[in-house]
């Protein structure tokens, strides 16, 4: 397993899931249960980090790709400095594996980003389809498109769970799935700060 740090205390989890699988509700109630987790959302690092350089989101969207992953990377130390500042914290990463443009799927996760992270475990949050479609339909936001299938989301989930395989190959971390069948979100983020415990031994 990777180590970030210099000692087991402090340690790195990437939490991944498309939209809809509840992922935003669990990380919630898992800060709430867990006083020692700190979320930090990997989009808002690049948008804290691209501020500094006195880049807008629309300048962000016309970067190329070589500026693009120097932010992504610039963002990653970022996390990781803070990560290092919390003694005896669990810093979960909360982003996307993979991005769906009309283009196709773009890497949320690109290989530069990881080197940094370097993350003791990556956590996969899945959901049926049809669960998925119905959270994405009852949010309403602009989020929801009209065009979603079960298929689609089948599709990438499934591509979700080939690249977190991926990345767990490259970077040497545990890999691990949570399914959300509907329960109550305090009692996956139970089993899920368990699962994050354990990394510390």
């Amino acid at each position: 397993m990777t180590n970030n740090h210099n000692g087991p205390r402090n340690v790195i989890v990437i939490v991944v899931g498309v939209p809809g699988t509840g992922k935003t509700s669990i990380l919630s109630a898992l800060q709430d249960h867990d006083s020692s987790v700190n979320i930090l959302n990997y989009g808002k690092a690049m948008l804290t980090m691209a501020g500094k350089a006195e880049i807008d989101r629309d300048q962000m969207r016309r970067l190329s790709p070589e500026e693009q992953a120097a932010l992504g990377r610039s963002a990653a130390q970022h996390i990781v400095e803070q990560a290092k500042a919390s003694e005896g914290t669990t810093t979960i990463v909360d982003t996307h594996a993979l991005i769906q443009s009309p283009h196709g799927f773009v890497p949320g996760l690109p290989m530069p980003v990881l080197q940094v992270l370097k993350p003791n475990a990556i956590c996969v949050i899945e959901a049926a389809p049809e669960f998925v479609l119905k959270c994405r339909q009852k949010d309403g936001n602009e989020r929801s498109r009209e065009n979603e299938s079960i298929d689609g989301i089948r599709r990438h989930q499934e591509l979700t769970r080939q690249f977190a395989v991926s990345c767990a190959a490259m970077t040497g971390c545990v890999l691990q799935f949570v399914e959300n069948n509907g329960e109550a979100p305090a009692k996956i983020a139970e089993s899920l700060s368990e699962m994050m415990s354990s990394l510390k031994q």
